[in-house]
């Protein structure tokens, strides 16, 4: 019965169009809980109820922006942009998107980790970060899959820049030019934490040559309680003085179908009393102008998480595209 389906899928990503790729590909499921949204994965709201209690994740994937170098095999292209800094310039990216994640985890809850890229820097380093911001949080092995012929992760690897005269190590923080220690930051370099290090042995690296395939990175942590604040070490990001037009008209209200339209006659006309009419909401542009008469018509039937998660969007300051 679908009044009794408690489980709720939501899915967000930063650029509008994978967003609305997203979409297109899982319309195909036909499945009522799940949520597409778009928007800043460091600033991803925490869900609450009517009460205002949070309501935390069972699990999250935080497939971060990489520097994709883990996918030449397919997209040779990837090396005429790759270079050193590609990745200390992600690393502070990554990081704070796998906080916010770690924040959204409820006790007990999973956390999974993943790039496409082999720098230890995108990879290992990152994971090390936030082993340092959350404590509660343990790196396991995942037995899953055993097929997949897996390396245990780096506990040391080498910080490399571009110089005039070809490349350039840095052994320690210390060793970075002030110029450079915006991207080259500390948390780049293997940590020296023995609870660290031993747990970093515990991620899983693919690589190409082992399965014919391309390179990932992958880490699962188990969360214990937490105590973190929420603002623990996440960078906000700079405001935008105006969005853009598109991502304007995606930012509508969501509202209960039965509130926007006679349900009752439409009940009696096709025979659905016994119709859950209290899960279907629509995307209304009352408050848009920017809406048009399309999307305000658009109806979806979700679980009752799925449609008290578009009703409340707005409060929640969650920008929900499709459900």
């Amino acid at each position: 019965d679908l009044k009794d389906a408690s489980g709720l899928v939501v899915a967000n990503d930063e650029d509008l169009k994978r967003t609305h790729t997203l979409v297109h590909q899982l319309k195909r499921l036909g499945a009522p809980c799940w949520a597409a949204t778009h928007g800043d994965a460091r600033l991803i709201p925490t869900p609450r109820d009517p009460d205002g209690r949070k309501l935390l994740y069972d699990k999250v994937l935080a497939d971060v922006p990489c520097s994709s170098d883990g996918t030449l095999r397919k997209t040779p292209g990837v090396l005429d942009r790759w270079s050193t800094a590609t990745g200390a310039s992600l690393h502070a990216l990554q990081a704070s998107i796998a906080v916010r994640a770690a924040q959204l985890v409820k006790p007990g809850g999973t956390l999974v980790y993943s790039t496409c890229s082999l720098n230890p820097v995108e990879d290992e380093a990152v994971v090390a970060e936030l082993l340092r911001a959350d404590p509660s949080l343990t790196v396991i092995e995942d037995p899953r899959a055993p097929q997949l012929v897996r390396r245990p992760g780096l506990t040391t690897w080498k910080v490399l820049d571009e110089g005039d005269d070809g490349l350039v190590e840095y052994a320690s923080p210390g060793d970075v030019p002030e110029g450079k220690m915006r991207r080259f930051r500390p948390s780049v370099f293997p940590p020296t934490d023995s609870r660290i290090q031993t747990q970093l042995t515990r991620c899983m690296r693919f690589l190409p040559h082992d399965a014919d395939a391309g390179g990932f990175f992958v880490c699962v942590l188990r969360k214990e309680g937490s105590t973190v604040a929420e603002t623990a070490t996440t960078e906000v990001p700079p405001k935008k003085d105006k969005p853009d037009g598109r991502q304007l008209s995606e930012d509508v209200k969501y509202v209960r179908f039965r509130d926007a339209a006679d349900t009752a006659k439409l009940a009696a006309f096709f025979g659905l009393e016994n119709f859950p009419w209290e899960l279907l909401v629509c995307r209304s542009g009352a408050d848009n102008a920017m809406a048009t008469q399309q999307s305000a018509k658009k109806v979806v039937l979700g679980t009752p998480a799925c449609a008290a998660l578009c009703e409340r969007a707005k409060q929640l300051r969650l920008r929900v595209v499709h459900a």
